[in-house]
């Protein structure tokens, strides 16, 4: 009697006989519903969240890599003047690569210069690089499709403008030895336009049209 009078009145407190509650027992977790539920939530605000980062993320990288050429101009364009040196603005398109050289005067090499402006930069994976460079007329040669020769520049024609004689209009003014900017201790540098394509197809448009002018982001109106 002692023992069912003691039960009555655990179960009259809603407790078992180990001292828990078992009136909720049934509601100790969640449901297979409300799981459901949650998944389809998190699933939902994923694809939202997801490609919006990661197009913040590729926007970023395309604007740090058009800012880290333009720092290498500057630079390029200041030591030159200040060690009245030639310095390099150096592209190799394939690899999608950027770096600097200055020439060595001892060795008549051009070498990189002993700093993080010598470091080869790398543009992001799937970023597209268009360079275009009109080099001072007193280092160029003249490059057709086919052949590469030696040419006299023809004085004549307006600095910063492309040559292209009505007999050839596909002649172009390049440099001998790989595609590059030069800047000159008198502080011109060659005109140039740097295109960069990142991979939702922002365009950054790079250069200077004359050789006078620094390296600077193109306004839409000098595209024109």
């Amino acid at each position: 009697m002692r023992h069912r009078a003691a039960q009555l009145s655990l179960d009259s407190a809603g407790l078992d006989s180990a001292g828990f509650n078992s009136a909720g027992s049934d509601r100790s977790g969640f449901t297979l519903l409300e799981l459901i539920l949650v998944m389809v939530i998190l699933a939902i605000a994923s694809a939202i969240i997801v490609p919006t980062l990661r197009g913040f993320a590729i926007s970023r990288a395309s604007a740090s890599a058009a800012q880290q050429i333009l720092s290498y101009a500057r630079y390029a364009r200041t030591q030159s003047i200040s060690q009245g040196r030639i310095y390099r603005l150096n592209f190799d398109v394939k690899a999608n690569d950027v770096w600097l050289t200055t020439l060595d005067e001892n060795t008549g090499n051009y070498v990189p210069p002993p700093n993080e402006f010598g470091i080869h930069s790398a543009l992001p994976d799937k970023m597209r690089m268009t360079v275009d460079v009109i080099p001072q007329p007193e280092i160029g040669f003249v490059v057709d499709t086919t052949t590469v020769q030696e040419s006299t520049v023809n004085m004549s024609v307006p600095f910063g403008q492309p040559v292209a004689p009505e007999t050839n209009p596909i002649l172009e003014i390049q440099h001998a030895g790989g595609t590059y900017i030069e800047f000159q201790p008198s502080g011109r540098c060659d005109p140039s336009h740097v295109q960069l394509t990142d991979s939702q197809g922002r365009v950054f448009d790079l250069g200077n049209a004359t050789s006078t002018e620094a390296m600077h982001l193109l306004s839409e109106a000098e595209m024109r």
